[in-house]
């Protein structure tokens, strides 16, 4: 004997012309455009459709808000950082990253043994490495890290935590990440210059 379900029911004892009126009272699905990126891991909230917000959400990302150095504003963004990365470090190599590219300066990120920026500003090869603070606890990291940046003409660490700023400039040229935005506007001042 074969059992028909619930719904195969309905439609066999439905006359025909109730049929219609039910398919005419169902909603039509919602058409949804999604045109991100889920591997890019940094967005800017206000440039993204609710659709893309929700997508992103169920991708693992997170929703947190930072001072931008594109518009010196508070904004909301939506990070995805790798599984040994903070929110932190992902946001100032994205926004730092970003800033440069604005203005006109092409850069590299690397998740690797390289540092988290790289790029070119005339002939001098300049490297940033955004730094939490955490490499300060594995001296054979720091070395490693020193002898990779050394490789470089000219490199900084941004320190996201300014209580560490002091024990990282024992390394090397070390800013608190409040005054990054001027000390790559005095780089992009250099890129300005005519050369001779």
């Amino acid at each position: 004997k074969v059992i028909a379900s619930p719904a195969e029911h309905k439609l066999i004892t439905t006359n025909p012309d109730e049929l219609n009126v039910i398919k005419k009272n169902e909603k039509p699905q919602k058409k949804v455009s999604v045109k991100v990126d889920p591997h890019k891991r940094y967005f800017r909230k206000s440039k993204l459709s609710k659709d893309e917000i929700k997508f992103l959400l169920g991708e693992d990302y997170q929703i947190k808000k930072y001072k931008s150095l594109l518009t010196n504003k508070m904004e909301t963004f939506l990070l995805k950082p790798r599984h040994n990365e903070s929110l932190m470090h992902l946001f100032f190599t994205h926004n730092i990253s970003e800033f440069l590219e604005a203005n006109g300066i092409e850069t590299k990120l690397y998740t690797t043994k390289k540092p988290d920026i790289v790029f070119e500003i005339g002939e001098k090869k300049y490297a940033i490495e955004i730094e939490t603070g955490t490499v300060l606890s594995k001296v054979s990291r720091m070395k490693e890290k020193l002898k990779v940046l050394n490789q470089y003409d000219e490199w900084f660490f941004v320190i996201t935590n300014k209580n560490k700023v002091k024990k990282y400039k024992e390394f090397g040229d070390a800013i608190d990440k409040r005054y990054v935005k001027l000390r790559l506007n005095k780089l992009l001042k250099l890129a300005k210059k005519p050369k001779k």
